[in-house]
């Protein structure tokens, strides 16, 4: 039985390959993102004036307390 005889530096650009090969497998593959970990919405703003008009968004915004026509329930 005749033994395969491969020469060392082939031996060593096949080690220096799979070391390659393995590394970029186990960078494209080991690298997700963190999925535990939601982004920070960005803070929201208003600046609402003596009238009830904000003034960044331009939206009125009117709070008062509850209106109704007739006698309430007591």
């Amino acid at each position: 039985m005749t033994k395969l005889m491969i020469s060392t530096p082939f031996r060593a650009a096949l080690r220096g390959c799979l070391a390659a090969l393995s590394l970029t497998a186990a960078a494209l593959l080991g690298v997700t993102p963190a999925l535990a970990q939601e982004p920070i919405p960005p803070p929201q703003h208003s600046a609402v004036d003596a009238n009830g008009v904000d003034l960044i968004s331009g939206v009125m915004s009117v709070t008062s307390g509850l209106n109704s026509i007739g006698p309430g329930a007591t």
